[in-house]
């Protein structure tokens, strides 16, 4: 049994040693992952295009709501990131207007 737990435990470590930078990476495709740098250049106010610009345009789409072309229309954003591991950031477009931003662990 002393064995069996010291044989988990070297897996484990094995498993978990190849892990680098975000957790995120399989769930978004390998995308590119954003900077605190990226985040910081982020203001509100700014078109959908300006910030493709800043990030690169490799975010994917986690919720839409409204009608496009409208105000209210809403898509809300989720980009890997680069920094400790679960590094992210999120962004919210509504009315083609950037209206939030948020992030967790970017370098």
């Amino acid at each position: 049994m002393k064995y069996a737990w010291m044989g988990v435990l070297v897996l484990s470590f094995l498993l978990l040693g190849g892990c680098k930078g975000s957790d995120l990476v399989s769930v978004h495709g390998g995308t590119a992952k954003i900077t605190k740098t990226q985040f910081d250049q982020l203001r509100t106010g700014m078109t959908q295009s300006e910030v493709e610009g800043i990030l690169g345009g490799d975010c994917v789409v986690q919720s839409e709501t409204g009608a496009q072309g409208s105000d209210f229309h809403t898509v809300m954003y989720a980009c890997d990131g680069n920094g400790q591991m679960g590094a992210n950031m999120n962004y919210m477009i509504q009315g083609g207007k950037l209206v939030n931003k948020a992030q967790f662990g970017l370098q």
